[in-house]
């Protein structure tokens, strides 16, 4: 008898075990999750579980009914949840999100929402009772809580920034987002949400129909160029935007509404808050002066006579040589675009390391000298070989100058980065290549319109007798094979991880920002490309 006590005793015992060591892989779990946030010790998690409810829940679930006094907090983890105002649905909550009438919950009141899961949905639900006890028991949640009560706050005011847009904006942003949970919303659901009737919704989906296999649909619906990471914009793109607008009217780049108009609607500026979303306010505003000049000179070259378009970028180079031993020469007075270009070397050369600075005065002269190729090339109406252009088109692009102003963002925080940077060279690559892919083939009816054969897929059918379909199949194959070869690159860093080489993981990440950074910008927010007029 005494034995089977033992035996039970024993089980119990194990069994208790378990149960903690799987409470405890839970609170590491939401460690993991909401670390990025803030750094909260392991204990607060171990606690909070016991207040803290997993959920999963099948599509059109009503998880909160209109007229019911809000009274959960619900952190969505995967899946979509809609939420709705007399039957219509009026928005849309997204994975690391908190779906809830925020108001309702803070001042206990009934809700004029209901809330219903669209996709299957796996949430973690905290009940406001037991949100009190928890802060109670466990002060070190409290900054936690503010930081999650902050960004449902934000959550907010980004979804009313969205409705502001035009509604075929909002469509655009939309449909690619919800494309990734593979969620088709109903008609009567897509009026809701863009406040439309359905006539005008049935128009602007004809329009789109028109333009089902273009590049541009395709990559709006997520047919093509699907990262296993997602793009993300800087916290402060609207104040980078607005700083952005006034350094160009200072600097007389725009001077009349015209300009400002096409400034604004192709968002120049948020070119910057997408490739580095997590550089410093003061870097990001300075990359997008810079970003934003380039754009400009662009432009004017394309609207230059031919014979006048070499002139323009050999002035830049004999300029630009000037300013590397001179940056107040008084020369470079005469071109404005050289004056403004000196300015922004100047700040950089406050704003970099030493090193750093001399590294991009050297990727600035490249970037110079291969526009002045292309330039030449279009004076002389000169069609450039494929192998040529390849090896030309990462620099005269600007890619090759974004991906090397990596370590000049990261810099401050990793000093080592210069270091390690070289290590990545395949993978910048290989970035490279993706980038230049995505822009040729995004870009390539506007440049077809002005006759300009600076393209992989142009080059395609002129030189190899190709369709257009079958160039851009080419081009859209090698994409996929360079993203292959960068993913496996980069699982073979993962797999040598160390902490004391995060800096090396910290510059991935910011690869892949411009990756994926690049195209949400050409999709779905500039007007730059965009076809579906």
């Amino acid at each position: 008898m005494a034995s089977v006590q033992i035996i039970m005793m024993n089980y119990y015992v194990d069994l208790k075990d378990e149960k903690k060591m799987e409470k405890e892989q839970k609170a590491r779990q939401l460690k993991a999750l909401f670390d990025e946030l803030i750094l909260t010790p392991l204990d607060a998690y171990i606690t909070l579980l016991d207040y803290l409810h997993e959920e999963e829940h099948p599509a059109d679930t009503v998880l909160h009914r209109e007229g019911e006094v809000e009274q959960n907090a619900r952190f969505l983890v995967e899946g979509v949840i809609g939420q709705l105002l007399n039957g219509k649905l009026i928005r849309l909550f997204f994975p690391h999100q908190i779906a809830f009438d925020r108001n309702a919950y803070m001042e206990a009141v009934p809700s004029k929402y209901t809330l219903i899961s669209l996709t299957p949905v796996k949430i973690l639900r905290l009940t406001q009772a037991g949100e009190e006890r928890v802060l109670y028991q466990v002060p070190g949640i409290l900054d936690l809580s503010a930081k999650l009560k902050g960004m449902a706050r934000k959550s907010d005011q980004e979804w009313i920034k969205l409705t502001q847009l035009h509604y075929t904006d909002i469509y655009s942003l939309l449909l690619h987002k919800l494309s990734k949970y593979n969620l088709t919303l109903k008609d009567v659901q897509w009026s809701g949400l863009l406040g439309i009737d359905a006539r005008t919704l049935s128009r602007h989906k004809n329009q789109l129909h028109k333009y089902r296999k273009s590049i541009y649909y395709r990559a709006m619906a997520n047919e093509l160029f699907c990262y296993p990471f997602e793009s993300k914009t800087h916290d402060d793109a609207m104040e980078i935007d607005s700083l952005t607008l006034c350094w160009c009217i200072k600097n007389r780049l725009i001077t009349n509404t015209s300009q400002r108009k096409k400034f604004l609607n192709q968002k120049l500026s948020w070119l910057s808050s997408n490739l580095y979303p997590e550089a410093t306010l003061k870097v990001s505003v300075w990359i997008s002066g810079l970003f934003t000049l380039l754009f400009m000179i662009d432009d004017y070259t394309d609207h230059l006579p031919m014979g006048k378009k070499r002139e323009l970028w050999y002035s830049l180079r004999d300029g630009f040589l000037i300013i590397k031993e001179d940056p107040t020469h008084p020369l470079i007075k005469e071109n404005k675009f050289l004056l403004i270009l000196a300015e922004r070397l100047r700040e950089l050369q406050a704003l970099a390391f030493t090193g750093t600075y001399q590294n991009l005065l050297g990727v600035f002269e490249a970037y110079i000298r291969e526009n002045l190729w292309e330039a030449e090339n279009r004076d002389m109406d000169r069609v450039p070989s494929i192998p040529e252009y390849l090896e030309k088109r990462p620099v005269f692009s600007g890619g090759e100058l974004a991906l090397q102003l990596i370590p000049f963002t990261l810099e401050m925080e990793y000093p080592e980065i210069h270091r390690y940077w070289p290590k990545l060279a395949t993978m910048v690559r290989l970035a490279s290549k993706m980038i230049y892919i995505s822009n040729d083939l995004l870009s390539f009816d506007k440049e077809n319109r002005i006759n300009d054969a600076h393209n992989w897929v142009a080059l395609l059918i002129l030189h190899e007798g190709r369709t257009e379909t079958q160039a851009k199949d080419i081009l859209i194959q090698e994409h996929e094979i360079s993203l292959e070869q960068f993913l496996a690159h980069e699982k073979a860093f993962s797999a040598k991880f160390n902490p004391a080489t995060r800096c090396l993981f910290a510059a991935i990440k910011a690869i892949k920002y411009q990756i994926s950074g690049s195209v949400a910008w050409s999709v779905l927010i500039s007007k730059r490309y965009k076809v579906l007029e």
